[in-house]
């Protein structure tokens, strides 16, 4: 039974410790400073991210969002995921404050440029946003993300930046 996990005698092993290693240096806890601005123009909020962990085996990375933005609670899901089958990265987010909704995307590893990059929309209050990912190692001990979006076709801005360092 061929199930994409880098089993032996799937021969997707070598394809699964690729992708799941690429993850190794991102776990830890991690100080976060979040910069998120709602649209353009908007006074950018802070908040922290405190954890990232590998699950199973390693297939999986999960990450926790806890913080304020302006004097509003922020929080938060992320499970990425690697899947040797189609050799891609699969993100899904879940903000449980402002506002309530889940983001999936889908990208790959770019070598050249050394960041992952995932693309994926969803809607928002009758919107429909496109959203793209890019987080890359900076350094030994700092990752940087930026997520970058449109609504109903508008131009692309960043709309969040986070810079980690190790705690």
């Amino acid at each position: 039974m061929n199930t994409g996990l880098g089993q032996e005698g799937t021969g997707k092993t070598a394809a699964a410790a690729e992708g799941i290693d690429l993850f190794k240096p991102m776990t830890g806890s991690w100080k976060v400073d979040m910069t998120l601005t709602l649209k353009p123009g908007y006074e950018p909020q802070h908040a922290q991210v405190i954890s990232r962990i590998q699950l199973l085996g390693g297939i999986f990375l999960e990450e926790w969002l806890e913080g304020k933005s302006g004097n509003m609670p922020v929080g938060g899901l992320s499970i990425t995921r690697w899947n040797a089958l189609e050799r891609t990265y699969e993100v899904s987010r879940f903000s449980v404050r402002i506002p309530t909704l889940q983001m999936t995307e889908k990208g790959k590893y770019d070598e050249k440029s050394g960041a992952f990059v995932c693309e994926g929309s969803y809607s928002l209050e009758g919107a429909l946003v496109k959203q793209r990912s890019v987080i890359r190692m900076t350094g030994p001990n700092s990752i940087l993300t930026e997520v970058f979006i449109s609504m109903n076709d508008s131009s692309e801005y960043k709309s969040i930046e986070m810079k980690y360092t190790p705690l």
